[in-house]
């Protein structure tokens, strides 16, 4: 890969066109709107097909020895989804609400980061930007999105290195996916966006509790109330969920 302003969007294009391949070929993804690997593709290339050159590389590793001490550190990166992207990119529709049972508070990850820690990982928390700072400081952890340092090439970077990542499902962890990294899907909502196409990946179900029963619902009731195909936080609020 070299790195451009084009760059993301050339991977887009590649993907999509791939998408776009007859349902009868082997190499379908679709629907072409979708990254789900229907035919799991990626276990019969488990080389990633994308490679960073050598400059490039030398770069992030500068980056790695100036952050961690040692390029060579083990890292993984966690990517937590608040209300903060959205507007960031997308300034001109001003209503996101609907994606609000999407988010998670950084706050609540900090007993995982120091688990990581304590077993000699640094934790990049990753992001274009992020809604607030995390109530954690450690030299074996970087708050990555309010790094001036931050760029669209050490996404790319970090996601090709890191040991695995850790996410709450939102885009940056199709890096890794595509760096065949191991990847830790948690609170993954709704139900039927589980990510089965990834063999090295574990989900984890957000837990749905009902307000009007005072508990939590069980994997058959979300399917019996179809409840677990809600896209909406609109939905959840109607029904108390």
């Amino acid at each position: 890969l070299r790195f451009g302003t084009s760059t993301i969007d050339k991977i887009y294009s590649y993907h999509s066109n791939i998408s776009k391949e007859s349902e009868n070929s082997k190499y379908y993804f679709a629907p072409p709107w979708s990254d789900r690997d229907l035919n799991n593709l990626r276990d019969d290339f488990p080389k990633p097909i994308f490679h960073i050159i050598k400059s490039d590389q030398l770069k992030g590793n500068k980056f790695l020895e100036k952050i961690t001490g040692n390029e060579n550190n083990k890292f993984i990166c966690l990517t937590v989804r608040d209300k903060s992207y959205l507007q960031y990119a997308y300034p001109q529709n001003s209503n996101w609400e609907y994606h609000n049972y999407r988010d998670n508070n950084i706050d609540d990850f900090i007993p995982l980061i120091k688990k990581l820690n304590q077993n000699n990982f640094h934790v990049f928390r990753m992001g274009k930007t992020a809604e607030k700072e995390i109530s954690y400081q450690d030299k074996m952890f970087t708050d990555y999105p309010f790094l001036n340092e931050k760029s669209d090439f050490l996404d790319f970077f970090l996601a090709s290195r890191c040991e695995f990542c850790i996410s709450t499902s939102l885009g940056f962890d199709a890096l890794p996916v595509m760096f065949r990294k191991p990847i830790f899907y948690t609170d993954v909502v709704p139900l039927n966006t589980i990510y089965t196409g990834v063999s090295k990946s574990i989900n984890t179900l957000s837990l749905y509790y009902s307000q009007n029963e005072n508990r939590y619902l069980t994997i058959q009731e979300l399917f019996d109330r179809e409840i677990y195909n809600f896209f909406d936080d609109t939905l959840f609020k109607e029904n108390n969920i």
